[in-house]
Formats: structure tokens, sequence, C-alpha cells
């Protein structure tokens, strides 16, 4: 890395600034208006992000606020690191959240020092800290004074050029890891309705509240908490602990609100929230069988309200449904259930390794390219991609 040279950004970029410092008000159709929620994975997503009218974007125009092709932008507010390279010509604006940084094409391309604003070790540099450590906001000065390292126009063309294929091949394993952990959940989700929908295991009909009776969980606010053994339970499912149990285990426990539909098992005694409904009366039935037919059922259809959805455990109780004729039954749907979900959660478990390892061969060739080693032997980063399954 002898010829390698280290600068601040503020000395190697013709423009550092940010976007509009007001928002203006959104309309349905005009100019794009860019946040921070709209860079992702090093691009700009247009699909969800806001507009504003003709008149607003002129003068947010005439204030700097619009990046040019060739220019990078930075989330230095809320969620800080994001990164996101304009390689197109558009008309559009950005909120003060986001930098945009423009490189000096003589010493610069715009892409190598995006891939560089990616590594890991430029927000270490920007803050002193590992890139683990809950970031808020990077000021405009601090982002400034930056330094970076970099070399010559043709090598940073070779790096750009090794990280582009490499991360093609990352995103298309990742892509692919996605998608079979989706037809997993699917495929098992489809074999747990049909437990439920088929006449050989589904031969009883009767009311809903005379399988399972739900009952509305019990206030208890943060300052009353005291640390203990019994678990509480909210929609979003185990969240605190408390000294003292409302309800015996097992127990299952439903989103009335917040996470509405969510469905979990307790096996000990438990305290559930009032954001949850809990089985008051399982009605001689198997908990596990209830949980299960309860993860299946399609609660979010039974929500309602004017504001914020709440499950209403009346719309439910009296809905005509077919269950299992005999405890027997039942512990047979539980068992053959059971196992269809140990395998699933092996695989699932197994993708999201594999996904987890992805990311992390992301950043680790980011860091590899702007110390000198990812040029030293190609080679290597083709036999890491191997061992990743890229």
């Amino acid at each position: 890395m002898s010829s390698w040279r280290r600068e601040a950004l503020k000395d190697v970029c013709s423009r550092i600034t940010d976007g509009s410092h007001f928002s203006p008000k959104a309309v349905t159709k005009g100019y794009p208006y860019i946040t921070v929620r709209d860079l992702e994975d090093g691009k700009i997503d247009f699909q969800d992000c806001k507009f504003i009218q003709e008149k607003d974007y002129l003068e947010l125009k005439s204030n700097s606020c619009q990046p040019a092709s060739g220019d990078i932008l930075f989330s230095k507010d809320g969620t800080v690191g994001k990164v996101a390279l304009v390689d197109f010509d558009k008309q559009f604006v950005v909120l003060s959240s986001l930098a945009i940084i423009s490189p000096q094409r003589d010493l610069l391309l715009p892409r190598y020092l995006m891939y560089c604003m990616l590594a890991p070790s430029f927000l270490e540099e920007a803050t002193g800290r590992k890139t683990g450590a809950a970031i808020r906001r990077i000021v405009l000065r601090d982002l400034k004074k930056i330094e970076i390292s970099f070399p010559s126009l043709p090598e940073q063309k070779r790096i750009v050029e090794i990280l582009d294929e490499a991360f093609e091949e990352i995103d298309k394993a990742i892509a692919n890891t996605e998608r079979i952990i989706r037809n997993a959940e699917e495929l098992f989700y489809f074999f747990l309705r049909s437990c439920f929908t088929n006449e050989e295991f589904t031969k009883k009909r009767c009311k809903f509240d005379q399988v399972c009776t739900l009952q509305r969980g019990f206030d208890l606010p943060r300052r009353l908490r005291v640390a203990g053994e019994f678990h509480l339970l909210s929609s979003s499912g185990k969240i605190d602990t408390h000294i003292e149990a409302k309800v015996s285990g097992p127990g299952v426990v439903v989103g009335r609100s917040g996470s509405v539909g969510s469905v979990f098992y307790e096996e000990d005694d438990f305290w559930p929230l009032n954001t949850v409904l809990y089985v008051k009366d399982f009605h001689g039935n198997n908990p596990e069988y209830i949980y299960w037919f309860l993860y299946q059922f399609d609660l979010k259809k039974y929500s309602g309200g004017t504001g914020v959805p709440t499950l209403n455990r009346n719309n439910l109780h009296c809905l005509d449904i077919s269950v299992a004729d005999s405890i027997e039954t039942q512990n047979i749907v539980v068992s053959k259930v059971a196992d269809t979900y140990e395998q699933t959660r092996a695989i699932l478990l197994h993708m999201e390794t594999k996904l987890n390892l992805l990311r992390e061969l992301k950043q680790s060739l980011l860091d590899k390219a702007f110390t000198g080693e990812l040029t030293k032997d190609f080679r290597a980063v083709g036999n890491t991609l191997s061992e990743a399954g890229a």
C-alpha cells in the first residue's frame, strides 16, 4: 500500500453538504423526495418515496439539495451509515438526514468511494467506536474530517470490478437462501393447515368457545414489575419477568393488540399482559393442539376497531369450527406437526446461518478492499465465495 494515499474526505471531494432542513408538504404526485428509509444496499429505492410539488422542488434545487449523477448519499441521522450511489440522471431532492458527497473525479471513482463508505472501518473512523455500538448521528463537520485510503484510479477500477463481481455472486446466494427460507416456511404452514382441514383429523363440528375460551390479559405497568421467575407475555412474546404469575402453565396466548394474531405457547406459569388474549379454558383439549390450531387460524381476519386494530374474543367465540373428535387424534396431530416443525426449524437455522455468513463476507471483503489485501490474491476471493456457498 505504499502507493496509496490517505486524505480527509473534504480534501478529495468537491462538495459535502446535506439536504433540506425543513420537510415540505408531501403530495401524491410530483418530484421524488428521498429520505434515509429510501436507501438500501447501495441504491435508492424510489418505489415508496414521498413526492413534493414543483415550487418546493425548485426551491430546494436552488438550495443545492439535488444530487447529481456520480454523487454519494450517506445517512448521517437516524439509521446512520446507509449509503447509495447516484448513477443516473433524475430530478429529485433529499432531506437533511442525508449528506450529498461529490468526489473529485481525478482522484476518486464514485463507485470506489461508495464501497469505501460501506466498509465498517468508515463508521469506526467517524465515531471512534465499533459498528456494533448504537450511532444516532454524525454531524457534517465530523463527516468531512473522516480519512479514507485510496490508490491510483486504475487500481480503484480493479477493486471496484472485483467487488462488483463478488457482490453479484453473494447477492444471488442471499436471494436463493431467502427463497429457500420462504419456501420452507410456506411448506410448513401448508402442512399445518392440512392437519386442521383434513376430514380424517377434523370430524367434530362445534363453536370456537367450546374448544378454547379466550380471556383478556392483565395490566401490569412497568413501575410495578419486579424481576422474578415468571415470564410476562405480550403480543410480541416474552418481554420481561415478574415475581408473580397469573396463569398456570402450560398456556397459550394470542396477540390482541400490537402484533395482532401472533400466537405463543408457554410451558410454565406466566403473566399474560393486556395486549394478549390467553386461553382461560382448554375444555380438556391438548394445549399444544390448541396452540397449533390457533397458529394456523386466520386470527387477523377477526380484528376490528376504528383506530388501532384489536382482536375481539367475542368475534371468535361464536364461530363454527371443525376439530379432532378425541384427545387421541389430537395427540397424533401434535406429534406429526412437531416432527415436521423440527425438520423445518433445522432447515431454517441452517439457512439463517448461511445468510449471516454471506452478509459477514460482504463486510470482510470491504475491509480487505481498503487495506490492499483484496487485490493481492484475487483467487482467495473466489475460494472464500465458494466456502460461503455463493
